[in-house]
């Protein structure tokens, strides 16, 4: 029963975002059960090494969360985030949630929110093998949306690969100039050195 109530309230996110306009949604109540999301060892082992190289890289111009359930969303883990920064540097992770949350109400119709489009969100995803295709080039369908999601409401989605972060790990400023690559090309890093 609360596999296909998580379900439906999956596909019922996932009209109001794909299809603004053409579906008025979220229709399904919200699911207050307490649950837990499964997260791949190998990702939470990569966190703190992600977080110790931007803290490096960024300075002070991001707040940096880790291990983020994105408000209002439903309980799963297509909106999970690995690493959320958030620009500018916000003084308390409440504020982060609250931001999250009205951009997210916002998007989903939910509400009178005022969004204060000033403030900017990354989410940077590690992503493990089985995230990929047999090819291991392209992400699976259920990656692809939860970028597609994200960048819905408003996130800029990085995706990192976990096997490129265990090669660079041994040298963390390797690592750094991954991420800024990454940054760069994400257009989130284009007025630093």
């Amino acid at each position: 029963m609360q596999n296909t109530r998580s379900g439906l309230k999956l596909l019922d996110t996932a009209f109001t975002l794909e299809c603004p306009g053409k579906y008025n949604g979220p229709k399904l109540p919200k699911d207050f059960t307490a649950r837990t999301i499964f997260i791949d060892g190998r990702i939470l082992r990569l966190i703190p090494v992600l977080k110790e190289s931007l803290t490096e890289l960024c300075g002070n111009d991001f707040t940096i969360s880790s291990n983020l359930v994105l408000p209002g969303l439903p309980y799963n883990e297509l909106y999970y985030v690995d690493i959320l920064l958030t620009s500018p540097q916000l003084a308390h992770e409440s504020e982060v949630n609250s931001t999250l949350r009205s951009m997210i109400n916002n998007k989903l119709h939910i509400g009178n929110t005022n969004v204060d489009e000033s403030i900017k969100h990354v989410a940077i995803l590690i992503n493990i093998p089985e995230h990929f295709s047999s090819d291991g080039q392209h992400l699976i369908g259920s990656q692809v949306m939860r970028k597609r999601h994200l960048e819905a409401i408003g996130v800029k989605v990085i995706n990192v690969t976990h096997l490129k972060l265990c090669q660079l790990r041994v040298h963390p400023k390797l690592v750094i100039e991954y991420l800024k690559e990454k940054l760069r090309d994400a257009d989130v890093w284009s007025s630093k050195s």
